[in-house]
């Protein structure tokens, strides 16, 4: 007796195919998932300017802009990332269908997260919206040569980070700033939410 059940896919063999119709789909036999799965996974979705898209699946929660989440679960030696109602992080859905049994057809379609009829909304890209921050630098100066020392300081610590020299005074230079992260101090620098005043 097989345990068949249809659960809609949103990235294997190292692609997104949730767009897809051809193979954003797939049977499973419940009896052949191997032990470990399922297991919560996001898939993070990085955009680049050129417009190429950078896939990659993590086993540790995020809330990153643009990622996804879903189940991890293997059978016959492939992987995929599939679309699972969870409770408490359990695939609920998946469960109750795969221990309610068998050889019904159609096979039994799992109850999923994300509305699978309005695909492009349900998958679409977010884009980001940069946050600005003031940055006071004791003993700055606001020259060029000190701003290239505060993106020195910043490009590991900041995404997308952008500097204006706003004002400098005895004790130190005001720099207006917008990142995509939360920017953390370097050394003694004083960082505020939003732009200098």
């Amino acid at each position: 007796m097989s345990n068949l059940i249809s659960v809609r896919v949103i990235y294997r063999k190292n692609h997104f195919v949730a767009l897809d119709p051809d193979l954003n789909w797939e049977e499973v036999n419940c009896e052949r998932i191997s032990a470990f799965t399922p297991r919560q996974c996001w898939l993070l979705r990085e955009k680049y300017t050129d417009g190429q898209i950078n896939y990659s699946t993590t086993f540790t929660s995020t809330t990153e802009a643009n990622s996804l989440k879903g189940f991890w679960i293997e059978q016959d030696g492939e992987g995929m990332m599939i679309d699972v109602l969870a409770v408490n992080g359990q695939p609920a859905s998946l469960l109750t269908t795969c221990n309610s049994c068998c050889d019904t057809s159609p096979a039994d379609t799992i109850t999923t997260f994300y509305d699978w009829s309005d695909l492009p909304t349900s998958f679409g890209f977010t884009t980001p919206t940069p946050s600005l921050y003031c940055i006071f630098r004791p003993g700055g100066t606001s020259s060029f040569k000190d701003i290239q020392k505060m993106i020195g300081d910043y490009v590991e610590n900041a995404d997308g980070v952008t500097f204006k020299a706003l004002s400098s005074s005895p004790s130190g230079a005001y720099y207006n700033a917008s990142s995509y992260t939360t920017i953390t101090p370097v050394g003694s620098d004083i960082i505020t939410a939003g732009a200098c005043s």
